[in-house]
C-alpha cells in the first residue's frame, strides 16, 4: 500500500469541505445524495473527490451504477476525518463557553499505577483555593493519554516515563523519584526464604507492565547487571491498586513504587522482599502540551504537585 504523502498534504490546499465529503459519501452511498446533503452540484462533488484522491494518491471510493463504495484505503482517511470533526466540535464548544464566561474544566490524565493520593491531595488543595473549579480526570494507558494531550483533549498528564525524542514537543515537569521495592504475597514460597538469591528470583512468576514500561525496563536491567537472565514467566498488566489482591493471592512477584504502598504492606497481605536487585528509581512526570501556555489553574495544580514532600519510607512486614 502506498503511503499517504503527508508532507505534500501539509503544503496543499486541503479543504474542510473535502474532508466532510468523505463522511457524506460513506453515509449516503451515492454522489447525488451526498451532493444534495452538502448543498452542492454533482459535478462539484465529483471534482472535489477527484482532487482529494489526487492529493492522497489513493482511490477512496469505487464508482458503479448503483453508487460508491469505500476502498480499504478509505478506512484510515475516515478515522482522520472523524477525529478532525470531533476536535473541531470540541474547539467550538470551548470557544462558546469562553464567550459565555463559563468556567472550563481542568482536564487531567493519569497513567494506571501513578500514586493517586498525591494527585488527590493536590486537587483537594486546589478546590479549597478555587471552590468553583471543575476537574475532569481520566485514567488510561500512557500512549492513550499522550495522544489525547496531542489532540488537545487533556491539559495535563501524569505518567511514569523516560524522556524521549518522541515527546520533545511537550513540556515535562519532574515531580520526584520513587524507589521500587519487590513484593509478593505473605504466603508466597519465597517470603522469608533463607538464602534467596537473584537466580531464585528469576525463576519465579512475575507481574510486570508491558515491555516498554519504565518499571519493566528497570527490572530487566537489574537482572542483566547481576549477570542473570530476566524472568521469562510473566503476567502482563498495567499497575494499579486493584492488582494488590492478585499479587497477594496469585503467587506473583512484583516491583512497585514505595509510594503506592505507603500505607503499609500487612493490610494488603504483602511481603517486602530483600533488596537483591539494584533497581533504579522511577521518575513521576507531569506533562503539558508544548508550545501552549497553560491556564492559571493548570499552573497552580502543577505548583501544588511539586510542593508535596517525598513519600515516607516503606514499612517492612515482619
Amino acid at each position: 500500500m502506498t503511503a499517504i504523502p503527508v508532507d505534500r498534504l501539509r503544503r496543499s490546499r486541503l479543504r474542510v469541505q473535502q474532508m466532510e465529503l468523505v463522511l457524506h459519501l460513506l453515509e449516503c452511498g451515492t454522489i447525488s445524495a451526498a451532493a444534495e446533503a452538502m448543498g452542492l452540484t454533482q459535478s462539484a462533488v465529483t471534482r472535489s473527490l477527484k482532487e482529494l484522491e489526487s492529493l492522497l494518491e489513493v482511490t477512496l471510493f469505487e464508482r458503479s451504477h448503483s453508487g460508491v463504495s469505500p476502498t480499504p484505503q478509505c478506512g484510515p482517511v475516515e478515522s482522520l476525518v472523524r477525529d478532525f470533526r470531533q476536535n473541531l466540535e470540541e474547539t467550538a464548544k470551548r470557544v462558546r463557553a469562553m464567550e459565555a464566561g463559563d468556567g472550563e474544566a481542568l482536564r487531567i490524565g493519569a497513567e494506571p499505577g501513578v500514586p493517586m493520593h498525591r494527585l488527590a491531595d493536590a486537587i483537594e488543595r486546589l478546590l479549597v483555593e478555587h471552590p468553583d473549579a471543575r476537574i475532569a480526570l481520566r485514567c488510561e494507558s500512557r500512549g492513550s493519554l499522550v495522544g489525547a494531550l496531542d489532540r488537545g483533549s487533556l491539559d495535563l498528564v501524569l505518567v511514569r516515563t523516560d524522556l524521549g525524542a518522541a515527546h520533545r514537543r511537550h513540556r515535562f515537569h519532574a515531580l520526584g523519584q520513587h524507589t521500587l521495592r519487590l513484593v509478593c504475597g505473605t504466603r508466597h514460597r519465597v517470603a522469608g526464604m533463607p538464602g534467596l538469591d537473584v537466580a531464585g528470583l528469576a525463576r519465579q512468576r512475575w507481574l510486570l507492565p508491558p515491555e516498554d514500561h519504565p518499571i519493566t525496563r528497570r527490572v530487566e536491567l537489574a537482572f542483566s547487571q547481576a549477570g542473570v537472565a530476566p524472568p521469562e514467566r510473566r503476567v502482563e498488566a498495567l499497575y494499579s491498586m486493584s492488582l494488590l489482591r492478585l499479587i497477594a493471592e496469585g503467587g506473583l512477584i512484583c516491583a512497585m513504587d514505595e509510594e503506592m504502598l505507603a500505607d503499609g504492606l500487612l493490610e494488603h497481605r504483602l511481603f517486602a522482599l530483600p533488596d537483591l536487585l539494584n533497581l533504579s528509581p522511577v521518575t513521576l512526570f507531569a506533562i503539558e502540551r508544548g508550545g501552549l501556555s497553560g491556564s492559571a489553574t493548570t499552573r497552580r495544580l502543577l505548583a501544588l504537585l511539586d510542593q508535596q514532600s517525598p513519600p515516607a519510607n516503606l514499612r517492612r512486614s515482619a
